[in-house]
């Protein structure tokens, strides 16, 4: 859905949702957007992302320290800004246990801190969202899911030196 929404190939409800609620008039290039560890793909999802012209990473690509930074810092190069959104099922589920599904081969926790620290570092970075982390189900493992989101979190923040302006 952010996908859809942010690349404009998205129906004209998520265009207006688009343009009135996040203010961006003009979707993003799909060249400008990475979207990385996507396991599960269906048909018109990977149609849809192919169409856009959205880069696509899979997930050893993703756990690749040295292709992640190469991928990012090509994108930080030609934009002014970076959306950095992290969701909860990247992660093994040992990270999220109160995620409502488990995803098989999720990322390792420190692979994802790192990657998303990397975007930070850009200097680029002018927000970052965590989805999922907080409101699938409420169990006992609860806490060990929000830490796991402080984890990349915190991170993030360590190499977050400046925000774009304009």
């Amino acid at each position: 859905m952010p996908l859809s929404t942010l690349s404009g190939i998205a129906d004209d409800a998520l265009r207006e949702y688009r343009e009135r609620v996040c203010g961006l008039k003009i979707p993003c290039r799909g060249e400008d957007i990475i979207a990385s560890d996507i396991r599960i793909l269906d048909e018109e999802t990977g149609h849809n992302l192919i169409s856009a012209g959205i880069v696509k990473l899979d997930a050893s690509e993703f756990a690749s320290g040295e292709t992640w930074r190469k991928k990012i810092d090509e994108l930080a190069d030609r934009v002014d800004a970076i959306y950095v959104s992290v969701d909860a099922d990247i992660l093994k589920h040992e990270y999220i246990p109160s995620y409502s599904k488990n995803v098989p081969y999720g990322q390792e926790l420190d692979a994802v801190a790192r990657n998303v620290a990397a975007v930070t570092a850009t200097g680029k970075v002018c927000a970052l969202s965590m989805f999922c982390f907080n409101f699938d189900c409420y169990t006992e493992d609860t806490q060990k899911t929000y830490q796991s989101a402080v984890t990349i979190m915190r991170e993030a923040f360590e190499q977050w030196k400046r925000v774009p302006l304009g």
